[in-house]
């Protein structure tokens, strides 16, 4: 949840500096904000599927104990 706070955050930033940029200087700050961005993102979305793969796993071991209490009775 920390990164997916983060993210919003650093995408919010990236737009504000992006809106003020008046030279090349803000364009390049623009720049950096939304690579920020954007890698907290991918970061986010590691961990998001991280979390899917782990409850899978355990969803399918909880489904294997069952089948083998079934198969026990």
């Amino acid at each position: 949840m920390g990164l997916w706070i983060a993210s919003n955050v650093a995408g919010n930033v990236a737009l504000w500096v992006v809106m003020h940029a008046e030279e090349i200087d803000g364009y390049m700050w623009a720049n950096i904000a939304t690579q920020i961005s954007d890698w907290i993102g991918i970061l986010s979305s590691i961990a998001t599927l991280l979390v899917v793969q782990r409850i899978y796993a355990m969803q399918m071991a909880s489904l294997r104990m069952s089948a083998e209490a079934v198969d026990l009775s």
